[in-house]
C-alpha cells in the first residue's frame, strides 16, 4: 500500500520546488543587448557617470553592452539618435526645440540641474557687467540660446555688439581677437587660471534664465520597442553618476588612463568640483526633472521666436510606471500559473502570497507618492528660484542657507551655517543691515540693500527680504538676491548724469558770461539756448528764436553759398569759421524782420559724446558791422584818391627857370611863362590875381588904394 503524503510534506516539497524555480528564474540572463551612447562633446569629466557605469559593471549587470562615442566635428547627438545611429544621447535644454519641430525625442534625466553656460571675459577687457558688452566682439557657440535670452532680458539688443564664430578654445580670447566668449563654467575658466589670467563670468541665472544642463535622452521608438532596456539603461546610468560623484578622483584616473589625456589632472579636478555644484546631487535626486521648469524653458524659447508659445510637452518627459525592473516577477508568475494548473494547493498559496505582495507594493507606492510630492515642493522651490534661501534664528545666526549661495559669494553652505550674518556684511553697511533685520522681524515688507563679502574678499551688493516663519516664531526666513550689476548700472548712470549736468552747467556759465554772442543748437540745427549778448545784438527775445530758428534753413547762408560749410559741421563734425551779412528778413522758417542787420564773423564747432556721436553745435558771433563800414569807407577814399591821381599829369626831371623873370625853358630851348608851361604839361588851369606885397609896391601912391587901405585898417 502506498504511503500518503502529508500536507506538511507537500508544503515542504512545494517550498523546495518554488525556491528552485525562483533561483533559476532570477539568475542573470546570458543574453546581453548592445546599445550606443552618443556624447555631445569630447571625453572629459562632464560624462563621468557613464564611464563609471561602464567600468564598474553597472551596465553589464543590467544586461547591456554599452559603447560610448565622442561626437565628431559638425555632428549633433540629437541627429544620431533620431537617425537610429545611436540609442541614447546627451543634449542641452535646446532638446525641446527638436521636440517642437516634431522630432520624437524624449528626455530621460537632467543630470545637470543648472546649465554651465556662461559668458567669459578677461578682466583686462574692462567688461565688469553684462551691459559693458555693448560694442564688444563676442564669440558665441551653437546651442547658446539661453545666453541670447539672458542678454535680451537685460534689455540689450544683439545689434549692440558683434557676434563672431566660436573657435571652441580660449586662444582668440587671450590674443584679443574677441572680447568675450560663451563658455562652460566647468571648463574654459581653468584655461585662463592656468595662464594666470583673471576673468569675469556672467551667468544667465543672474537674469532669471535657469535652464537644465546636460540631459540624457532617447527616442520614442526606443521606449515603445524596448521599454525594459530604456529603464535598465537609465537606472544603471544614474547609479554610475552616483558612484562618479562619490569617487571623483578614481574616475579622473580612469579618464586619463583609458579615455583621453586632452586635459590635465588639475583641469579634470576643477571640472569635477564645479560640475558637482551644478548637478546638486546632495539637494535633489539625480536626474530629477520638473515639468513646470521645462514649461518655463519652452516659454523662454517662445519669447525668442524659436518655437510656438502653445507647444505641448506631452510625451517629452520620460514617465515610466516604475523604473525598477520587475521582469523576474513576471517570470515567476508565469511559472507559478503553470504549476497552479496542476497543483490547486500551490495556486491557493500563490494567491495568498500574491495578495500580500500587492498590498505591500500599493502601500509602498502610496508612501513613495507622498514622499515625492513633499520632495517636489522643496525641489520646485530650490530649482525655480535664482535667489538664495536662508533661515536665521532671532539672534541672526544662520541655521540654513541654500547651496546656490556658492554662486553668489563663493562659500559652501557649510561655511556659512552657524555663523552670524553680520560676519559677512560690509562694516559701513552693518547699521543698515541690522536695522532692516529688526524691522523685518517686526513685520516690515521692505527689502534691505547692503554689501556682503565673498570668498575672494571682494564686496558685492545684496538685496535681502525675510519674515518670521509661521510654523515657529523663533526662526527668520528669507531670500538673498545679487544686485551687483544693477547697483553698478545705477552708479554708472549717476556718474553719467553728474558728468552731463556739470557739462551743462559749465556750458550755461560760459554762455551767459561770454562777451560774444553765442547760441547752442540741437542735432537738427534748431536753437535750444541763446545768451544775452546774442539777444542784444539781434534785438530779439528767447521766445522769438529758441525752438524756432533753424540755421540749416537760413536763406542768408544759402544765398551767400555757405550752406555746405555749415552742413559739414553737423554731418562731418568739422569746425567752421566764415564771415557773412545777416538780415532777419531771410531767417528762414521764423519771421525776424524786426531784428537788426549785421555783418558777423561766425565760428561753429560740434559737441560730441564719449562715443563720438553729435550732441550739440555751438555757434559764436562777433558783430563786425562797424569794421565793415570802416573798411567800406576806407575803400571808397582809396578809390577816390586813385581816381584823382589818375587825373594828375606828372612833371619830373630838371626844369631850367630864370631867376629874374621866372620863365621856364622848354626842351626845345624856348623860354615860356611859368603858368603857360604848367598848363601845357598838366591838367591844371590858372586864374590871375595880385598878392598884397605886389599891390603895395605898384599902387602905394594911388589915392584910391590909400583910401581902401585906410578903410581896411578901420574895420580891423
Amino acid at each position: 500500500m502506498r504511503k500518503r503524503i502529508s500536507f506538511q510534506q507537500f508544503l515542504c516539497f512545494f517550498y523546495f520546488l518554488f525556491n528552485t524555480i525562483l533561483f533559476f528564474s532570477i539568475s542573470p540572463s546570458i543574453a546581453v543587448e548592445s546599445v550606443t551612447l552618443q556624447l555631445k562633446w569630447k571625453h572629459q569629466f562632464q560624462f563621468a557617470g557613464y564611464y563609471a557605469a561602464l567600468e564598474k559593471g553597472f551596465y553589464r549587470k543590467a544586461g547591456l553592452d554599452v559603447r560610448i562615442l565622442e561626437i565628431k566635428d559638425g555632428e549633433e547627438s540629437t541627429d544620431k539618435v533620431i537617425e537610429g545611429k545611436a540609442d541614447f544621447g546627451i543634449a542641452m535644454s535646446d532638446l525641446i526645440l527638436r521636440r517642437a519641430k516634431g522630432q520624437p525625442v524624449v528626455a530621460l534625466a537632467a543630470i545637470f540641474q543648472h546649465s554651465p553656460l556662461i559668458i567669459l571675459a578677461p578682466k583686462s577687457s574692462g567688461i565688469e557687467n553684462i551691459h559693458a558688452l555693448k560694442g564688444k566682439r563676442i564669440g558665441m557657440e551653437a546651442h547658446s540660446a539661453e545666453l541670447i535670452a539672458y542678454i535680451g532680458n537685460e534689455g540689450i539688443s544683439l545689434k549692440k555688439f558683434e557676434l563672431v564664430p566660436h573657435d571652441y578654445s580660449v586662444s582668440n580670447l587671450i590674443s584679443g581677437k574677441v572680447d568675450a566668449i560663451s563658455a562652460y563654467s566647468t571648463d574654459e575658466p581653468f584655461m585662463l587660471l592656468d595662464q594666470g589670467i583673471e576673468y569675469s563670468t556672467f551667468t544667465p541665472r543672474a537674469g532669471g534664465i535657469d535652464f537644465y544642463g546636460d540631459t540624457l535622452f532617447t527616442s520614442e521608438t526606443q521606449i515603445r520597442e524596448h521599454p525594459e532596456r530604456v529603464a535598465a539603461f537609465l537606472t544603471a546610468s544614474l547609479k554610475g553618476w552616483q558612484y562618479a560623484l562619490e569617487n571623483s578622483e578614481e574616475i579622473i584616473d580612469l579618464i586619463l588612463s583609458k579615455y583621453t589625456q586632452r586635459h590635465s589632472r588639475e583641469h579634470l579636478l576643477f571640472e569635477a568640483h564645479h560640475s558637482k555644484s551644478l548637478i546638486m546631487a546632495d539637494v535633489v535626486q539625480l536626474g530629477y526633472m520638473n515639468i513646470g521648469r521645462w514649461n518655463h524653458i519652452a516659454q523662454t524659447y517662445a519669447k525668442l521666436g524659436m518655437i510656438d508659445k502653445k507647444i505641448s510637452l506631452d510625451g517629452f518627459l520620460y514617465t515610466p510606471d516604475s523604473i525598477t525592473d520587475y521582469g523576474w516577477l513576471k517570470r515567476i508568475i508565469g511559472i507559478l500559473v503553470a504549476i497552479c494548473s496542476l497543483l490547486g494547493l500551490g495556486a491557493l498559496i500563490l494567491v495568498f502570497f500574491n495578495r500580500r505582495l500587492s498590498v505591500e507594493v500599493n502601500e509602498r507606492k502610496r508612501a513613495e507618492e507622498t514622499l515625492r510630492e513633499s520632495e517636489e515642493k522643496y525641489r520646485s522651490l530650490i530649482e525655480n528660484i535664482a535667489d538664495v534661501i536662508f533661515i536665521l534664528d532671532k539672534k541672526g545666526v544662520v541655521k540654513f542657507i541654500s547651496p546656490n549661495i556658492e554662486i553668489i559669494l563663493g562659500y559652501n553652505s557649510e561655511d556659512i551655517v552657524h555663523h552670524h550674518y553680520s560676519d559677512y556684511v560690509h562694516p559701513e553697511d552693518l547699521e543698515t543691515a541690522n536695522k532692516g533685520f529688526k524691522e523685518q522681524i517686526q513685520g516690515s515688507k521692505n527689502s534691505q540693500e547692503f554689501r556682503m563679502k565673498n570668498k575672494e574678499g571682494c564686496y558685492i551688493w545684496i538685496s535681502a527680504l525675510g519674515s518670521i516663519k509661521k510654523e515657529t516664531s523663533s526662526l527668520f526666513q528669507g531670500i538673498l538676491r545679487d544686485i551687483t550689476e544693477r547697483k553698478q548700472a545705477e552708479i554708472d548712470l549717476q556718474t553719467s548724469e553728474l558728468k552731463y549736468r556739470n557739462q551743462a552747467n559749465f556750458l550755461d556759465m560760459v554762455l551767459e558770461n561770454s562777451p560774444f554772442a553765442m547760441q547752442v543748437m540741437d542735432t537738427k540745427g534748431v536753437i535750444i539756448r541763446a545768451n544775452q549778448a546774442l539777444r542784444d545784438i539781434l534785438n530779439v527775445t528767447d521766445d522769438m528764436i529758441v525752438g524756432k530758428y533753424n540755421v540749416l534753413h537760413d536763406e542768408n547762408i544759402e544765398d551767400q553759398k555757405l550752406m555746405p560749410v555749415v552742413e559739414a559741421v553737423f554731418n562731418d563734425l568739422k569746425s567752421a569759421r566764415f564771415i557773412m551779412f545777416w538780415t532777419g528778413a531771410k531767417a528762414g522758417d521764423v519771421d525776424l524782420s524786426i531784428a537788426n542787420e549785421h555783418w558777423i564773423d561766425v565760428a561753429m564747432f560740434p559737441i560730441t559724446d564719449e562715443v563720438g556721436k553729435l550732441v550739440n553745435v555751438v555757434c559764436q558771433y562777433v558783430d563786425i558791422t562797424e569794421r565793415k563800414q570802416a573798411e567800406e569807407h576806407r575803400d571808397k577814399l582809396i578809390a577816390e584818391l586813385e581816381k584823382a591821381l589818375s587825373e594828375v599829369k606828372k612833371l619830373s626831371g630838371l626844369l631850367p627857370i630864370c631867376s629874374h623873370c621866372k620863365k621856364i625853358r622848354d626842351d626845345k630851348g624856348y623860354w615860356n611863362q611859368i603858368e603857360g608851361y604848367i598848363q601845357k604839361h598838366s591838367d591844371a588851369e590858372f586864374s590871375h590875381g595880385m598878392c598884397p606885397e605886389c599891390s603895395d609896391e605898384l599902387y602905394e601912391k594911388e589915392d584910391w588904394y590909400i583910401e581902401m587901405k585906410n578903410e581896411e585898417n578901420q574895420n580891423k
